[in-house]
């Protein structure tokens, strides 16, 4: 009989809830289909996935444990663990608090210890502006945990947080592997409020009575910490090992190089995390909103018109360069490997005889260029790969990861996992539960895309164009 696990997988698109075996096959899922505003309710999601669960759970099957990942989200809460405030997602910029912290201190003062410049997207700032706008809810914060950890007090009653998780507060020591009280200081915030830390891969206790009775366990069962989705799918797409790289490509593409040391980034553009299991290090970070941006581009402009199929089809006759089009696909501001939160999306060089098929593949393209960026940074750092496995809705077009592998000269290996969050978060809760990082399963390689050199080539001269614009871009937003 395969262990089973209960998986929760807190997404920008939608929920999902399943029931996972130990050979990281999905037995059961249920999904709920809704898009994550910057801000919403903490509270309806708990109850959104208390239902599903109950939905899923057997009192015939027996459970190892639960566990959740989730997107960049912040929370804070009672000493009951109940929600006091929204939930401010990574797509809420501060930019106000961000750039009042700025004016007092430097990202090379916050980098070498956190990992990761300074950005308005970051956890440190959705406390500065509670207490700033809400001083009185502020005032009744007893901790301020990530989402993920939200629902895990929910399930179990105590309130922590993982290292990875940590990271994105902005006040967490990579190399200490503690909260950093010279951070901590510096952003003026009240250490109290920052919950216990914790391993992704570590229980955090069990599931309550109350929980059980609330999402129809017929027994307690552990509680996994788990972490956040991007290096939680990161895990899942087998990235267990240095030199191997992983693209998580969803709403957001999640682009890390699995490395054994913490590198020193001179560029400061990478964001540097301790990996979700023992002994291993990531290196790049969350991108912009690629998968996102297509979702718009044939949802609001096209007005479905055309399907994804279709615009993948048209985008293989385009040449290389999208016959001049270039796209800025920075919906929500960019992220890794640029950090700039007031940069809004730009289509560029349009002509009288340019179609959707030439935007299209030009947002494919941007896609391939930041990743390149990214690898470059990565082996100014000592940092390399030797190929990319993609994952995620993205992967699923050919013309996608063909380009990509033809702008950054490296295969493009997709997988046949289709989860890779729910992957990696049931790899997590294996080995809270006692089976070892070398026994996992082997992740299937459904096709591999290999660069053409020629191709590889002309993209060399597109991608330092497109380099060269963006620089010019970014100044007149």
């Amino acid at each position: 009989m395969l262990k089973k696990y209960l998986i929760i997988d807190i997404g920008t698109s939608s929920l999902r809830v399943a029931v996972e075996n130990e050979n990281l096959e999905i037995e059961k899922i249920e999904i709920f289909k809704r898009i994550a505003e910057p801000v919403f309710d903490p509270e309806d999601e708990w109850k959104t996935i208390r239902s599903m669960l109950k939905k899923l759970i057997s009192k015939d099957e027996k459970y190892e444990a639960i566990i959740a990942s989730a997107l960049v989200g912040w929370v804070g809460v009672d000493e009951k663990g109940n929600a006091v405030t929204l939930c401010y997602s990574y797509a809420h910029q501060c930019t106000d608090e961000y750039e009042e912290f700025l004016r007092k201190n430097t990202n090379e003062q916050v980098f070498p210890v956190n990992g990761r410049r300074v950005s308005a997207e970051l956890g440190v700032f959705k406390i500065q502006y509670l207490r700033k706008k809400y001083p009185e809810i502020y005032k009744q914060i007893y901790k301020f945990i990530s989402l993920k950890d939200f629902i895990n007090g929910k399930l179990c009653g105590k309130l922590a947080i993982d290292h990875t998780s940590a990271c994105y507060t902005m006040l967490y020591d990579i190399r200490k592997a503690q909260w950093s009280e010279a951070l901590i200081a510096r952003a003026g915030v009240d250490k109290k409020l920052l919950p216990e830390l914790i391993r992704p891969y570590e229980i955090v206790d069990f599931v309550t009575e109350k929980a059980c009775q609330e999402i129809g366990l017929q027994e307690t069962i552990p509680v996994v910490a788990g972490s956040v989705d991007g290096s939680t799918g990161i895990l899942g797409g087998g990235g267990t090992s240095a030199r191997k790289a992983v693209s998580v490509m969803g709403t957001t593409d999640v682009f890390f190089i699995v490395t054994q040391t913490p590198v020193e980034d001179k560029s400061q553009n990478l964001v540097i995390n301790p990996h979700v299991v023992p002994g291993l290090w990531l290196v790049g970070g969350p991108m912009g909103m690629f998968g996102g941006t297509l979702e718009w581009y044939t949802n609001h402009v096209l007005e479905k018109s055309k399907s994804l199929e279709e615009l993948n089809k048209e985008a293989e006759q385009v040449t290389p360069g999208s016959e001049g089009v270039n796209v800025f696909p920075s919906l929500s501001g960019e992220r890794t490997p640029f950090w700039n939160p007031h940069m809004s999306g730009i289509i560029w060089g349009i002509k009288p005889f340019h179609k959707s098929k030439h935007i299209y593949r030009a947002m494919l393209e941007a896609n391939g260029y930041a990743v390149k960026k990214i690898m470059e940074l990565g082996t100014a750092s000592g940092v390399a790969c030797d190929y990319v496995i993609a994952l995620g809705g993205g992967s699923k077009s050919d013309i996608w990861l063909k380009i990509k592998a033809d702008i950054i000269g490296k295969s493009m290996k997709r997988t046949s996992i289709e989860e890779a969050t729910m992957a990696g978060a049931c790899k997590l809760a294996m080995l809270a539960t006692g089976i070892p990082v070398e026994t996992f399963p082997d992740i299937p390689i459904e096709k591999e895309f290999i660069p053409d050199a020629n191709v590889n080539q002309i993209y060399g001269q597109l991608y330092r164009a497109y380099m060269q614009l963006h620089e010019q871009v970014k100044n007149i937003i």
